[in-house]
């Protein structure tokens, strides 16, 4: 399931209710998440402790947590820069526009531009330099078939998330920061200037506070093993080691590939760490030993 699944365009809101819905009638289980999935199991963890004693273990491929530490020039630039504010509340934002990279709009024209045998080398080198890191194990003849379903759209505003924290001066995964001016207004396609909704009016509304409340990952309980690639750019080494010194004793393991990029994991024909996985599951499954 994508995050565009779960999101219209006029609402483009991170979506921290994912694995509460999807967890609902579990009892215990084991699970495996890549990329972003790793965030939220994290933050569901740490803002919900109860939520703890549903997962007998959690594998994170490729997490992200604290993005101080990412590497992938594209993303540094656009949280530095603040185009994740002007793409939310700039013209694109006016016009209802809640998804970020949208697949049906970005699709297409990857095809279009990278379909030739000199282009195509070019695109998924690019793609590998801004987003991922190198990877050996993914051709360009592959990247024309991903991006029949890539770029998988996600809620603008989950991007203005993560640049929040980003910018922040502080090491510390914080909740959506909505300002503290409460009498805050928005031009709305075809009703004109509206006042702001009441949950998204300011911080003092939302949380009682002027500032966002700290997710705390020391409350995070469930066993929690990392999968990660040494040639990832988005989920880096010093993010995992930082994320594994919050959990203390909730972390239980490392897989460690040298060769691995971020979306390896996922475009990879002959993951390697599919074995590991299945270990997992053996292992931390209800009912086995």
């Amino acid at each position: 399931m994508t995050h565009a699944n779960l999101l219209t365009p006029q609402k483009p809101y991170y979506c921290p209710n994912l694995l509460p819905a999807a967890n609902k009638y579990q009892q215990t289980c084991t699970v495996c998440i890549l990329l972003q999935g790793c965030t939220l199991a994290l933050l569901l963890c740490a803002g919900r402790p109860e939520y703890n004693a549903k997962f007998s273990a959690i594998g994170h491929m490729g997490p992200v947590a604290f993005v101080d530490f990412f590497r992938a020039p594209l993303l540094r630039f656009a949280a530095t820069n603040y185009l994740d504010v002007i793409f939310l509340y700039g013209v694109l934002g006016n016009l209802g526009v809640g998804e970020f990279l949208p697949n049906r709009l970005v699709a297409p024209l990857y095809v279009t531009l990278c379909h030739s045998w000199i282009l195509d080398e070019v695109c998924a080198a690019a793609l590998g330099f801004i987003f991922y890191g190198p990877s050996i194990f993914i051709t360009p003849d592959d990247y024309l078939s991903i991006a029949t379903t890539w770029p998988s759209s996600v809620g603008s505003r989950n991007l203005v998330h993560w640049g929040q924290m980003f910018r922040s001066p502080e090491l510390q995964m914080r909740y959506y920061d909505f300002g503290t001016n409460c009498n805050a207004y928005k031009w709305k396609p075809l009703h004109g200037i509206d006042k702001k909704p009441f949950y998204e009016s300011c911080n003092q509304e939302k949380y009682n506070s002027t500032e966002p409340p700290i997710y705390d990952l020391t409350k995070i309980t469930a066993p929690n093993l990392m999968f990660l690639g040494e040639n990832d750019i988005m989920a880096v080494g010093t993010d995992i080691e930082e994320i594994v010194r919050r959990i203390g004793k909730a972390h239980v393991g490392d897989f460690i590939y040298t060769d691995y990029a971020h979306m390896d994991f996922v475009w990879d024909r002959n993951a390697k760490h599919s074995v590991d996985l299945a270990d997992v599951f053996f292992r931390f499954s209800p009912g086995t030993f």
